[in-house]
C-alpha cells in the first residue's frame, strides 16, 4: 500500500468523527427531552391519584352524612 492509498482512508476519518459527535449531540438532547417528558408525566400521575384519594375521601364523607 503505497503513502496515497493510506493517505485515502484515513482522509475521511475527521468528517465521519464530526457527523458521529453531531449525531450524538441530537441523542442526548432527545434524551434530555424524553427524561423531561417521563418527569412531567410523573408530576401529572401524582397529581391525578392525589386528586382520586381526595375524591375518594368526601365520597366517604359525604356518604356517611347521607347515611346518617
Amino acid at each position: 500500500m503505497d503513502l496515497q492509498e493510506q493517505y485515502d482512508i484515513v482522509k475521511p476519518w475527521p468528517e465521519k468523527y464530526y457527523h458521529l459527535k453531531a449525531f450524538t449531540n441530537s441523542l442526548h438532547a432527545e434524551r434530555d427531552d424524553l427524561k423531561e417528558q417521563f418527569q412531567d408525566l410523573q408530576r401529572t400521575l401524582k397529581r391525578q391519584r392525589d386528586f382520586g384519594q381526595a375524591f375518594e375521601e368526601t365520597m366517604s364523607v359525604t356518604i356517611e352524612i347521607v347515611r346518617g
